[in-house]
């Protein structure tokens, strides 16, 4: 069986990673960056080929490690020889020592044919595409509201800003009238105090 995997995260251009179960050229990788660009133009797009059949256990097989064997066996013969024993040996004693079978995978040799991995790469590539247009359409969706509530929060501020605006001058106006009662002015500083009062006006305007 074969499976095809591709994730994907946010990037400025297209980076493509290709990766197998072992790690390792598939011998097509060209053809696989080329058949993503066709349909996913930016991003981080990572490509996992597996090839196998169900769980490990269904895969693996076993083979009997002939040195190792040998090694236990003479090993025995020799603890036989001090020890002045005659006992036969057989495969039975000697599989009770590690390493005596070796656990191997079938599909360590196996190669995917581009043919077989084409069609599943295609649609992996459709359902990414299928997936980014979904999370664009609910972004989209979530900007546009965001759009819509500073709008109202503009056509509010606009509604208000003439009347607030007159409301902060006025009481200016009348907060330097109440400071200027009694005082006598010089032409000189009148004219200071109107400019004040006026940048005061001017710094109180909200229009902007």
């Amino acid at each position: 069986a074969l499976s095809v995997e591709i994730r994907s995260v946010n990037h400025r251009t297209l980076d493509v990673k290709l990766r197998s179960r072992k790690e390792r050229s598939l011998g097509f990788d060209g053809m696989v960056r080329a058949l993503i660009s066709k349909h996913v133009h930016r991003g981080s797009v990572e490509v996992l080929i597996e090839t196998g059949t169900g769980n490990a256990d269904s895969q693996a097989h076993h083979a009997l490690d002939l040195s190792t064997i040998a090694h236990y066996y003479e090993n025995l013969k020799s603890a036989q020889k001090i020890l002045g024993l005659e006992d036969k040996i057989t495969l039975r004693d000697l599989f009770v020592f590690p390493d005596v079978l070796q656990k191997g995978d079938r599909a360590d040799s196996a190669m995917p044919d581009w043919g077989v991995v084409e069609p599943l790469l295609r649609e992996a590539c459709l359902s990414l595409v299928r997936e980014r247009q979904r999370e664009g359409a609910h972004l989209l969706d979530q900007v546009s509201g965001l759009v819509r509530d500073l709008r109202k929060a503009v056509d509010e501020i606009e509604r208000i800003q003439p009347r607030v605006s007159q409301e902060s001058q006025t009481r200016i106006r009348e907060r330097v009238h109440q400071a200027l009662m009694g005082v006598s002015l010089d032409t000189s500083m009148n004219q200071r105090v109107a400019q004040e009062v006026v940048l005061a006006v001017e710094r109180s305007d909200t229009s902007e």
